[in-house]
């Protein structure tokens, strides 16, 4: 390689990690953007219907996005109320609730010394962290600026999805006349693809959140678990990040149901099963289309790596990241080498059924079971 072509090759190298660092340093930003294609891609479709009835979109945007915040506030109004008072007289109860769980577990473990000593907590220990937790809560006019950034954040939001649903052209314009002729109509498939699984993914989870979390609210204040309306929003939220959301939303309920009773718990936990069998069984087939088939264990890690990196916002966007990247896959490779699931499906089951022993190997082993 001649010390020219070495030069290049250390500033691709150099502009290559310049550029993931820049990346890096505004991903927060990327995913506030990403946020707003987002919500433009679900709230497009009332927009375009107005705009077919001679409604323009400059009218027709702004109109839209008011209306749903209007219901959103007419919701806040009317939950946020009890959520707080639960919320506050579950925080006012954590020493009594943290009382009875030693209690609980020092009846466990009165058979077994060495682990009670174990799971024991130092008393003194615990008055230092509700006191540490009281001086925390006095110091909250500390994140008044982080709130406000936060309301400074949803405000640009606001604005951009706005502008976004007002002229979506111009940026799709842009987008095209970047790639090449025989690029854009994949290109457009998988955009269309995307949107429609948005619109979906959004609409879907909020009516099963909505069910989920009204069947665990009467179901928790039937059996005596508190906070049960705290819990059922969560429940509700959990919809939004499957697989993981209603795992983290049924083990505090169960926590909290074992303080009551360990029968009171084992209700509980057949309760959220029963919740999930329904959206599996009932909800899902009804609801969700099946453009949302994601394998399990990918929306776990996608989930769980863009909440790690980017708090609950990226766990948020997580979803519609996975469909954005089946989306483009999908129209950008498979169907240009026109792969079907038919062709691959003897490499899956090679693949699956060699970890089964094969007829001659069991009569091999029967044989050798014999001869001892």
């Amino acid at each position: 390689m001649r010390y020219g072509d070495w030069v290049k090759l250390v500033v691709l190298v150099f502009a290559l990690l310049l550029a993931w660092r820049f990346l890096g340093e505004i991903a927060r930003i990327l995913l506030l953007f990403a946020l707003v294609i987002l919500l433009a891609m679900m709230l497009t479709p009332p927009v375009s219907w107005l705009e077919r009835h001679r409604v323009s979109r400059a009218l027709g945007a702004p109109l839209v996005i008011l209306v749903l915040l209007g219901l959103l506030a007419a919701l806040a109004y009317w939950m946020l109320p009890p959520l707080v008072e639960q919320l506050t007289l579950f925080v006012t109860n954590l020493p009594a609730y943290w009382t009875r769980a030693e209690s609980w577990i020092a009846s466990i473990t009165e058979r077994y010394p060495r682990a009670q000593e174990v799971l024991t907590v130092d008393q003194e220990l615990i008055n230092r962290g509700l006191a540490r937790a009281g001086e925390l809560l006095l110091q909250a006019g500390q994140y008044t600026l982080g709130l406000l950034g936060g309301l400074a954040g949803a405000v640009l939001v606001f604005v951009m999805t706005v502008f976004t649903l007002i002229r979506p052209r111009p940026l799709l314009t842009g987008l095209f006349a970047l790639l090449p002729e025989a690029k854009r109509q994949p290109v457009s498939e998988a955009l269309l693809v995307t949107a429609q699984q948005m619109r979906v993914y959004a609409w879907s989870s909020l009516l099963v959140g909505l069910v989920n979390g009204t069947i665990a609210w009467i179901g928790l204040s039937l059996l005596g678990v508190e906070p049960a309306l705290l819990l059922a929003a969560l429940v509700f939220f959990g919809e939004f990040f499957p697989y993981v959301g209603p795992i983290a939303a049924a083990i505090p309920a169960v926590i909290l149901a074992l303080l009551v009773s360990p029968v009171t718990a084992l209700w509980t936990l057949l309760l959220f099963l029963g919740i999930q069998q329904l959206e599996a069984s009932v909800l899902s087939p009804l609801i969700v289309s099946r453009q949302m088939k994601f394998h399990p264990l990918s929306v776990a890690f996608a989930i769980l790596t863009l909440g790690d990196l980017y708090g609950i916002l990226g766990a948020f966007l997580a979803i519609p990241a996975l469909a954005t990247v089946k989306a483009f896959y999908t129209e950008l490779v498979l169907k240009p080498r026109e792969i079907t699931e038919a062709q691959v499906l003897p490499y899956d089951n090679h693949v699956v059924e060699s970890a089964r022993p094969s007829a001659t190997d069991e009569q091999q082993d029967g044989g050798e079971h014999t001869r001892q």
